[in-house]
């Protein structure tokens, strides 16, 4: 989330034209983070609750007044939304990746936080829609098998890109 947050913010500070959107359905914690909580968002246009995703979305400057970010305007956020019970229910349906499309004729880049990969299916779901799936993983934390869905997702067409934090740089080095 925090790495989806500083992606949007900097593409925001180049220029860009860019989205935000809260696609982590069960935890929401860039709704929650931005003071978004409790607004309208991603599961009211899916549900049909709201016909025009621009009611919807927020500058982030409208969010965070005091970001201090230059370009700020250009960086907004959809929200989550309400919960609801089934969220892979309402990712599945087609007016997601419609959604996802006709947002992405609007804006620069269209960042979409998920949930951690091989937890949950609405992953898998998200990263369908993606033109670049972007994974970071903790270095020595990850289990193996989330691999092989990620592997899945890079034979299905998907561009991966996989990036190692908390890496001890001294015990890499040693090896080289």
């Amino acid at each position: 989330t925090l790495v989806s947050a500083n992606l949007a913010a900097t593409f925001a500070q180049a220029g860009r034209r860019v989205l935000l959107i809260d696609a982590d359905l069960r935890k929401t914690s860039l709704t929650r983070d931005l003071g978004g909580k409790g607004r309208k968002g991603l599961t009211n246009i899916l549900l049909n609750h709201v016909q025009n995703p621009a009611e919807v979305i927020h500058t982030l400057t409208e969010v965070t007044p005091d970001a201090g970010v230059e370009h700020a305007g250009q960086a907004q956020v959809l929200y989550a939304g309400p919960s609801v019970p089934n969220p892979v229910t309402l990712l599945t349906t087609g007016r997601f990746g419609n959604l996802l499309r006709e947002l992405a004729g609007q804006y620069d880049a269209v960042i979409v936080d998920a949930p951690p990969q091989g937890i949950l299916a609405d992953t898998d779901i998200i990263a369908r829609h993606a033109d670049i799936t972007l994974y970071l993983i903790r270095a020595g934390r990850v289990v193996r098998k989330y691999f092989t869905q990620v592997q899945k997702l890079a034979d299905a067409g998907n561009t991966i890109v996989v990036i190692e934090h908390n890496l001890d740089l001294i015990k890499v080095c040693d090896h080289i």
